[in-house]
Formats: C-alpha cells, structure tokens, sequence
C-alpha cells in the first residue's frame, strides 16, 4: 500500500521536502507510540481482551438493524449478520429513484384516490430496494461498501449496487467454495454460464474490445474482457452494459484467492494484493470500493481497517490534516466500521493481524533506505514537530465512552467465548 508513491512524488504532493520531512517525523514518532501499544499487549492475551473490550461496545451502542421480512428472509446469506438500517444500502432500477423505506411507509390522505398500500406490497417494495450490504465510512474521503457475497437470488441484486454506485472495483476475499461449502454463488460470466452467442447487445463499433464470455443478468449483460491470474489473486475485467439504454461501464473484480479458510492471509501476499488495488484505484474515479468475503464481516473488515488506516496515514503525510487524535487507531477504526456494519473484523486472531500487518507496513517503510536518508538531515526550514501529550492507541475512544478501559483476569473466559462464536460461519 504504500510503495504506490515514490519519496519524490510524496514530496510534490506535500508542498515541499520541509513540510513532509515534519510530518514524517511525527508519523514515526506516533508509529512508536503505536509499537509500545503492540508490545504491552504481549503474545495475544492483550489483544484478545482489547477484542472484547470492543465487542461490549459494540453492545452497548448497538444501532438498529433492517427489519426481516418474509420477502428480505432469503436474501441473507447468514441471518445472524443483517445490515444496519442507517447504512443500508437500498437499490433502484436504472433510471429509476431508489425506493425510500419512508416514502414507502406513508399512508394515503382519507379520501385520496391514491391506491391503498397492503402490508404484503410495502414488504414486496422493500425486499425489491434490499441488499445486505452496508455503506462504510471512515477515515479518508473513500466510500466503501460492505457486502455478503451473493447468493443465486441475489446476483441481479449484486449487479445493480455496482451500477447504482457507479463503482468501477470490486475486490472479493473468498473463494466460491471452501472446505466443500458455497462462500459466494460466482456472479461473472465463465464458460460455465457464458451465453454469448444468444445475446441481443447494443450495435457496438468495430474496434471494441471482444469478449471471453458474457451472461445477462436482468437488465444488464455482464462480460467478462480478460481474466489474469497470479499464485495469490486474479484480476478480471468486466463490462456492464445497460441493454435498454446501451449504456456501458467497465467494472475490475481484484479477486485474492489466498485467504485460509477460518484464518489470516500471508502478509506478504495480501501486500502485493492491497498495492494492485492501489494503482488501480489512483487511475479510476471516484467512487465506492464494493469489497466483499461471504458474509462480508471477517476478512471485509480485515482489509477495509488495513487498507484505511494506511490510506490516512498517506493522505496525513500529503495534507498534514488528520481525522484521528491517534494515527494508527486500529481499536477506534474497528469500533467506527462496527457502527456501520456489524461484526466487522469477526475474532481476535483476525484483529491481531490487523495490528501486526499495519505494523509490519509501516516499519518497512521507515526503514527504507529513500526514508532514511531524507529522514538523516533536516532541510531547510524543517523544524522536529513539537511534543504532543502522551497519547495510547485507544485514547480517541476514551473522550467518548464512560467505561474505563481496564479489565480484570475473570474477563477473559467471556472474551474467549465470544470470540470463538457463536458464528458457524467465521471467515
């Protein structure tokens, strides 16, 4: 993640060399900060009660989930993980305003001859505007949308979310089928559904770019461009077209197929995986990341924290603006995507590699030999940033949560508990 600027690109992009020379030093003296953390935490027991802690907050303020329906029912993949109503994702046909549940609940005035809504209709609408999906919003200017992966009955769901949002990537951390269980039902064309030669496409030019294999999913016909296969990911490129108006939009699933069934990727793997996304995120628009495992909690949550924390600590460095009191806050973080999405990070052994990836990250780009030289000499009018308070790694929690964070020794048997279920389904 953050070999995608150069030292000389991270100078232009800060101002000078003596803006980013400050700003590197305060960022390693918080990274410091960040490691005292790490080591007060030991082998594990710290982080599993820092877990927990997390898991009574979560409790404690947990925020109101979409209603289940008979109609929204079986377009769960899991039903122990339901969005969030506040950040729900609600979908619309294109062209079409996004159904509101608000709108949707009103009663016609007595008299009106507007039709009667039936309790049956109004769950109808709102299964049709559904997806268990939730909007993620943390550090950076970056949307992120947290998703299940699809199941059969909910691909054309999946495939108007990207075309509602305008989203150019997907990134997708399961494969299909782990330990024999369907994870995620695949919703791009293979040869396995390739219909291609039975579908009425839009008349294109001559010199568009063929395709392998495409499928029509409702209103669209989803193609698939190339497909390139590394030993820990694939990236594919799709294109979407919109049959009744003909629109296109060209969509890339970065797909990493190295994630061990109820465990924690390789770092160095998931570093390569994160940079590509990186470059490839930096040439696109703007707009929502869709990520997505199977449940969309686990391993969603994992790369959502890593890949957010090491995007602000980039944008700090560029800006010199923060929207954490504490640089590497992975505790708040989680706490933030939790307030968005349930569950998000899913156990402890998945949080500790959160703080053991961002830490192995950002070490290494300190100890670069780019950042060690610029480092080993001030330039002009570079000045050490002045001293702030003491601040730990949960310190932005504390201004806004009664409960001191200090745990006793009988706290532990009910931390293990809970982070050993009561999913079936950790990723």
């Amino acid at each position: 993640m953050l070999g995608l600027l150069e030292l000389a690109g991270l100078v232009e992009a800060a101002g000078s060399e003596a803006l980013l020379w400050q700003r590197l030093h305060f960022v390693r003296a918080q990274f410091a900060k960040y490691k005292k953390h790490m080591t007060a935490h030991g082998s594990g027991i710290g982080f599993i009660k820092e877990y927990e802690h997390l898991a009574k907050l979560e409790r404690k303020e947990k925020r109101p989930l979409v209603k289940l329906t008979k109609p929204i029912l079986f377009k769960n993949r899991y039903l122990d993980i339901i969005p969030v109503e506040m950040t729900n994702v609600k979908l619309g046909l294109p062209g079409l305003p996004i159904p509101s549940p608000a709108h949707m609940a009103m009663t016609p005035p007595p008299g009106s001859d507007f039709p009667q809504t039936s309790l049956a209709e109004l769950e109808a609408m709102q299964a049709e505007a559904y997806i268990n999906a939730n909007y993620v919003e943390l550090w950076t200017e970056l949307t992120y949308v947290a998703a299940q992966g699809p199941l059969p009955n909910t691909v054309l769901d999946f495939w108007k979310m990207v075309w509602q949002q305008d989203s150019a990537m997907i990134v997708m951390l399961t494969n299909l089928i782990e330990r024999g269980i369907e994870k995620c039902h695949r919703y791009w064309p293979s040869s396995s559904n390739d219909r291609s030669g039975s579908l009425a496409l839009p008349a294109r030019d001559n010199d568009e770019e063929a395709a392998l294999y495409a499928v029509d999913v409702g209103p669209f016909v989803v193609e698939l461009l190339s497909q390139e296969a590394s030993q820990d990911y694939t990236l594919r490129r799709l294109r979407m077209t919109h049959i009744e108006s003909g629109v296109v939009k060209p969509v890339l699933q970065a797909h990493y197929t190295a994630w061990p069934d109820q465990g924690i990727p390789d770092p160095e793997p998931f570093a390569r995986f994160c940079n590509v996304i990186d470059s490839k995120l930096a040439a696109l628009k703007p707009a929502p990341l869709i990520v997505h495992c199977s449940a969309g909690v686990g391993r969603t949550g994992v790369f959502v924290a890593c890949h957010n924390i090491l995007q602000h600590m980039r944008n700090y460095l560029i800006s010199g603006s923060s929207k954490m009191a504490f640089l590497f806050d992975v505790m708040g973080t989680v706490r933030r995507m939790r307030q968005h999405r349930p569950f998000m990070v899913q156990n402890a052994d998945q949080y500790r590699f959160v703080y053991l990836y961002l830490c192995a990250q950002i070490e290494a780009f300190f100890d670069s030999a780019a950042v060690s030289e610029f480092l080993a000499t001030a330039p002009p009018g570079a000045s050490l940033p002045v001293e702030q308070e003491e601040t730990d790694a949960s310190s932005s929690l504390a201004a806004d949560d009664e409960t001191d964070y200090v745990y006793e020794d009988d706290d532990l048997a009910s931390a293990v508990a809970y982070v050993t279920g009561p999913f079936a389904h950790n990723e």
